[in-house]
């Protein structure tokens, strides 16, 4: 497969255009040049064997296309689309983009470099049998240019809507322009954000249906919920759970702390973290298989609790890390829910979740409805934080064939 770095691209058009140019000087003619590259634009596409576990697939593509980054300018970013088997309905295969949740921030955490290992084939082969086209986005900074900007709305979605212009945009496939995003976790998030930016598509192109599973909300109310839920459970002797809690809070928190670089690059990611944590932050981004942080912190972790240290006291995460000026601004900003989406929502949260705290969601599900959006809310009481995706797949895929057939 060969891809096109950005330089190759410019220094490619710049030959064509200036090819052209002397064509037309040559001939005597008029004309302009290329048109100017924008989000959503291929840059290369190429032909996969359809990876474990999605082996039903009747083609698999991978897209390597443009899309607007966090700074502002174009990027590039990947993406898989897997089609049904069989011939596409009239109007073409209605098109789900399933957004995964976290993965690491590293290049080798990127889904498409190996979606046996790093996607969810377990959600993405009920989509195809249900007769639905599914895109799967890597997101900014994913085996791309750049660090992934993690929970960051503005990236996350872009990521997922240019991806949906480039694959709509595919002459050899069929696609309807009718779509639905769903998403986990990290990507129940992104999949909020890129309602908030579907309009950008134009109105050809549209939105359906959106579902969020145990999303990220708002992340300095999440700090605060599972630091209360860390104290109470301490307390209460549920060394276990509250174990987790810290894991969780200083794992996602180390994701945080490296993609913020991409949006607040005056705050250090190190300001965010105690002694202890700090020194491992940087295996986060150089992690080649996604298991290097993640492994470090459950390492030393482990050594502060049998050295007899209270978990409430470890050195990591920093309770009041989102009270930095800068910091807070930024939160504000980025929090999704906050205005009517183009869509409905289906929202489900499992209420044995110790790492997206049930009462962010909650609130998240309120602010949807306050701001006009018609929302579905389920709670699943005995799901944790992986669990309520099973448990709410075939709810979830009801919500959006319903959604795509109605007028």
């Amino acid at each position: 497969m060969n891809h096109f770095p950005a330089q190759s691209c410019g220094l490619r058009r710049a030959l064509l255009a200036a090819a052209s140019a002397l064509m037309i000087a040559g001939c005597g003619g008029g004309g302009s040049g290329p048109a100017a590259p924008v989000a959503g634009d291929v840059v290369n596409v190429s032909m996969l064997n359809s990876p474990t576990g999605v082996e039903q697939a009747g083609a698999t593509r991978k897209l390597r296309y443009l899309m607007t980054g966090v700074d502002g300018g174009l990027t590039q970013a990947n993406a898989l689309l897997f089609l049904p088997r069989g011939t596409a309905p009239a109007g073409g295969w209605p098109l789900t983009v399933w957004a995964h949740g976290t993965t690491g921030v590293s290049d080798g955490c990127a889904p498409s470099r190996d979606y046996a290992q790093l996607g969810d084939s377990d959600v993405v082969a009920p989509l195809l049998a249900a007769g639905f086209a599914v895109l799967a986005p890597d997101y900014e900074g994913l085996d791309a240019p750049g660090v992934h900007p993690y929970l960051v709305r503005d990236s996350l979605g872009h990521s997922i809507v240019d991806a949906v212009k480039a694959a709509q945009g595919l002459g050899e496939v069929s696609l309807s322009k009718r779509w639905a995003v769903l998403g986990h976790s990290e990507g129940g998030f992104a999949a909020l954000a890129a309602a908030q930016f579907a309009g950008e598509l134009g109105a050809g192109r549209e939105l359906r249906a959106v579902v969020a599973l145990a999303p990220a909300s708002d992340l300095a109310q999440l700090t605060d919920l599972n630091f209360a839920a860390l104290d109470s459970l301490t307390a209460a002797g549920e060394a276990d759970s509250a174990a987790h809690v810290v894991l969780a809070l200083n794992y996602y928190g180390g994701m945080i702390a490296q993609g913020f670089r991409a949006v607040l690059p005056g705050v250090a990611p190190e300001a965010m973290f105690g002694s202890r944590v700090s020194p491992f932050l940087a295996k986060a981004e150089s992690d080649s298989d996604c298991n290097q942080y993640g492994m470090a912190l459950t390492q030393d972790f482990q050594s502060f609790v049998i050295a007899g240290g209270d978990m409430r006291a470890y050195a990591g995460v920093k309770r009041d890390w989102h009270q930095n000026a800068p910091v807070r601004d930024f939160l504000a900003r980025n929090r999704v829910g906050q205005m009517r989406l183009r869509a409905p929502v289906f929202v489900a949260q499992g209420l044995a979740d110790l790492e997206v705290h049930p009462a962010a969601t909650a609130t998240l599900v309120e602010t949807l409805r306050a701001n006009g959006n018609q929302v579905t809310s389920v709670t699943v009481p005995d799901a944790d934080h992986q669990a309520v995706v099973a448990a709410q797949l075939a709810a979830s895929i009801a919500f959006v064939r319903e959604r795509m057939a109605a007028p």
